[in-house]
């Protein structure tokens, strides 16, 4: 073997994987362009919108007197179990369920400390932290839940959930009672943390997200830490975070509470999410909505439209959004997401199949032209002139159009493995869908099988020009060893779901082949 045989297609596989490991990044260039252009002050003249965030919470009564017991109370809805809790009047834990699969709880906020509890309000100074739960209502479509806790003076704030029982929504009204002893309150803040759970442990996976100001149904999102940490958005109506699987966002702001919105980073296991409203001077009530849920399409989109754009398909939205659909298809029949794309790959498959037919064959004139032509140079290579006269005469006979044809169905089928990764990856059906001895398809095979399988298939995939059946030769040419080992070493960190889809693929792909040979 020459130099150059081992050189080219270790270059090419070494080009590939770089690729991909760029493509598995958190944030690609454009995104990072967008980010830069958002103004960290949007007003640089208001001093108010300059000044410094506080993220801490100064709790009076805090030191939890004997007399003082936190009382939690259970909201069961049909998405998600949210747990309040009078210490703080709330949220300490979210538990997500995926009735699809299994009855699991995917649990999304397990409060450790005061601060991880979402929809905190905290004051300038002497928060209130013991509240009273005043009463407990049921309505057809919603639990509300009524807070109280009394302020020096006259004064008292209402804190009134209302957590919806047919979407993952949850509206928090604020009724603030003023005394003349009360003028420590300022600013009102609430806080809520982005999505903590075990199988999204890395901080670095969360995404901020924000409606844009030029175009309000539009969400801008943002990958890298050092794009949102310490910085401020004013005036938003779509603030959030969201994880591989959960999204905890303020959706609605119905009484212009949000002055500035921003996240800090309070250790490595979650952000924190700040609204700060304008300076209180007088009693008022403002009603806010959050989205704290599952980060499904369709259920996030009975909340709020925009939410859609956090799935982050990009430009294969289109594609991806389809195949979920298609997944969920065939997953009300055969009540297995594993099974379910088996059968999407072999729709894939069939859709393909007549450009594959005709690849196939270009493939094989192509081939037979590439032996003609060595022929040529052999019997001729004394003779120049009379071999650029066959060549030429061979070249108009047969052309050689039969590798761009050959390359087709591969290249329509990069867009569809790219937009199914995203799915695969980051779809909540997919959140612990199990599949034999997968235990949870949106995440790598933990016993490296379909790794191996996918690289392994690559060697049973032979072109009719490459030496497969019909073939004289049944050797592979090297780079055929070298796809081998990228393909097995990428799939190692793909989710076993596009794993599976990559086996199945190449199992197609060999049945297909053997078709055509015999046909042939």
């Amino acid at each position: 073997m020459s130099i150059k045989e081992l050189l080219i297609p270790m270059t090419i596989a070494l080009l590939i994987t770089l690729g991909l490991q760029y493509y598995f990044g958190r944030q690609d260039a454009q995104k990072a362009a967008n980010a830069g252009s958002e103004q960290m002050y949007e007003v640089k003249h208001d001093p108010a919108a300059v000044a410094p965030l506080v993220w801490t919470i100064d709790f009076a009564g805090a030191e939890k007197e004997k007399n003082h017991e936190a009382i939690a109370t259970c909201v069961d809805t049909d998405y998600v179990r949210y747990t309040f809790t009078t210490a703080g009047a709330a949220i300490t834990q979210m538990e997500c369920k995926q009735w699809t699969h299994h009855a699991a709880l995917l649990t999304a906020l397990n409060a450790r400390s005061d601060q991880e509890k979402a929809l905190l309000v905290a004051f300038a100074e002497k928060t209130p932290y013991w509240y009273e739960l005043v009463s407990q209502e049921q309505t057809a479509d919603a639990t509300i839940l009524t807070y109280r806790s009394n302020l020096p003076g006259d004064g008292r704030i209402i804190k009134t959930f209302t957590v919806y029982r047919h979407m993952p929504k949850v509206d928090l009204t604020i009724a603030l009672t003023m005394s003349p002893q009360t003028t420590y309150i300022k600013n009102m803040r609430i806080f809520y943390p982005s999505p903590a759970t075990e199988s999204e442990s890395k901080l670095n996976d969360v995404r901020l997200f924000v409606n844009d100001t030029c175009s309000p149904d539009a969400v801008k999102l943002y990958g890298k830490l050092t794009e949102v940490v310490h910085k401020t958005w004013l005036q938003r109506t779509l603030f959030g975070v969201a994880a591989q699987f959960v999204v905890h966002a303020m959706v609605g702001d119905a009484n212009t509470f949000v002055f500035r919105s921003a996240v800090n980073n309070v250790d490595d296991r979650y952000l924190l999410a700040q609204l700060e409203g304008a300076e209180v001077k007088e009693s008022g009530t403002w009603r806010l909505s959050f989205y704290f849920g599952p980060k499904q399409l369709n259920v996030m989109q009975k909340v709020d439209k925009r939410l859609g754009d956090v799935l982050d398909y990009g430009m294969l939205a289109p594609f991806s959004r389809g195949m979920l659909a298609i997944l969920n298809f065939f997953y009300r029949y055969v009540r297995n997401y594993g099974i379910a794309i088996i059968l999407l790959t072999l729709l894939i498959k069939l859709l393909l199949l007549p450009l594959s037919i005709k690849g196939q064959r270009g493939m094989e004139k192509h081939g037979e032209f590439q032996r003609k032509m060595q022929y040529i140079k052999q019997k001729y290579r004394n003779d120049p002139e009379r071999l650029k006269e066959e060549q030429t005469a061979l070249l108009q006979q047969q052309g050689v159009g039969g590798m761009t044809g050959g390359c087709l169905p591969l290249l329509l089928q990069i867009p569809v493995f790219f937009a199914l990764m995203r799915v695969l990856t980051n779809a909540f059906e997919m959140y612990d869908a199990s599949f034999l001895w997968i235990p949870n398809l949106s995440a790598p095979d933990p016993w490296y099988i379909l790794p191996i399988l996918s690289g392994l298939s690559m060697l049973l995939v032979k072109p009719p020009s490459l030496g497969g059946a019909g073939s004289k030769s049944s050797s592979l040419p090297f780079s055929t060893y070298a796809w081998v080992l990228v393909i097995a070493a990428v799939s190692i960190r793909l989710s076993a779901g596009i794993a599976l889809y990559i086996v199945v693929n190449q199992v197609l792909t060999v049945v297909q082949n053997r078709i055509f040979a015999t046909k042939s």
